[in-house]
């Protein structure tokens, strides 16, 4: 097709065209990222009206009617903002010497991947994806509030945080002989960034045993006398290190999945084996109410989880509830469900529903 010539003409190392978007088959690559470039002045305002719309929507959507027109206009905006902010960053001749793009049709329009490398496998066809149930604002705050439960729950394994930094130590030193894997910890130590915007976040369980817990290690580990943060670590009893040790590496936990950020399948596999692993408990850190959860999901898909936990007969009484009186009731028979939604739902933990 007339894109695919196009993206050839960019100078990439080769093009790869489908017919059918393969998302599997992107997951076979790894991925090199363009270089930033300085928007117009047309582009930096028109960027900044067109955030301003969306969060703009995005406050009143919850309590609209009309749900599917305004999802209609968040769609087109957010397609606008993609188009603006693509042109923030570009690719240098070198990065397309080395890799190359992938062509494809997607929902309907022509998709193009850029910046791929070292294919590792050939493309198998996809399922198709399920239509998403939540937006991917709310499930980036679910599973920051997964990111918090699962440094909370490591913080108080050392053992296996002790051995989880150790495979992490091996997978940096020796991926270039056994091979890339994925992961969801930053050796770099910092924290990872959580949405602003929810203050649900600093309120939480896991939030505030974590800042107890920092009170209480430094107050142990204040150097006096001008001693190093060295001696002061090294003359702690074996316990207290792999006590430390576990508090700290779980800092650089992230699970966090942001919008228009891609996760790979493995990834999201990876943080829920991590989940078993702590036998993570996700009902005793966070609770359907409707300011977490129902007042940012569509109606009946709050009268779809009400079903699964009360049954039709219940769902169906609550049909003529407008949106904000539908998340209201929801909260309430669902008040110690032990309902999660499926973001937060681990392989071993999983209760009755009540």
């Amino acid at each position: 097709p007339e894109a695919a010539k196009a993206v050839e003409a960019e100078g990439w190392s080769f093009v790869e065209v489908f017919p059918n978007h393969e998302y599997e088959f992107i997951q076979q690559y790894d991925r090199i990222w363009p270089e930033p470039v300085e928007l117009s002045q047309e582009d930096a305002d028109r960027l900044e009206v067109v955030k301003g719309e969306i969060e703009r929507l995005e406050e009143v959507y919850h309590d609209a009617d009309n749900q599917e027109e305004l999802d209609e206009q968040l769609d087109a905006l957010e397609a606008e903002q993609e188009q603006i902010v693509e042109k923030t960053e570009a690719y240098s001749k070198e990065q397309k010497a080395n890799a190359g793009a992938y062509v494809s049709y997607h929902r309907g329009d022509i998709h193009i991947t850029r910046g791929l490398s070292e294919q590792q496998a050939v493309a198998q066809k996809s399922e198709p994806k399920p239509k998403k149930e939540i937006s991917d604002k709310l499930l980036e705050r679910l599973t920051a509030h997964k990111t918090l439960a699962l440094q909370d729950a490591l913080s108080n394994a050392p053992q296996i945080a002790f051995d989880l930094l150790l495979s992490q130590m091996v997978r940096e030193t020796f991926s270039f002989r056994l091979g890339r894997q994925v992961s969801c910890f930053d050796l770099s130590m910092k924290a990872p960034s959580l949405p602003h915007d929810d203050e649900s976040l600093e309120g939480s369980i896991a939030s505030l045993n974590r800042e107890k817990a920092f009170e209480q290690w430094a107050a142990i580990l204040k150097p006096e006398d001008e001693k190093t943060f060295y001696e002061v670590v090294s003359s702690l009893k074996k316990e207290q290190k792999m006590k430390l040790l576990a508090f700290c590496f779980a800092r650089s936990l992230d699970a966090v999945e942001r919008p228009k950020v891609n996760i790979a399948q493995q990834e999201r596999e990876m943080v829920n084996r991590l989940a078993d692993l702590l036998q993570l408990d996700m009902t005793k850190y966070w609770k359907p109410s409707a300011s977490l959860y129902f007042n940012h999901i569509a109606k009946d898909n709050i009268l779809k989880a009400v079903k699964e936990v009360k049954g039709l007969e219940v769902a169906d009484s609550l049909k003529k509830l407008k949106k904000a009186d539908l998340a209201k009731a929801a909260e309430k028979r669902l008040e110690n469900s032990n309902w999660l939604p499926e973001p937060l739902q681990t392989g071993v933990h999983k209760p009755e529903l009540g």
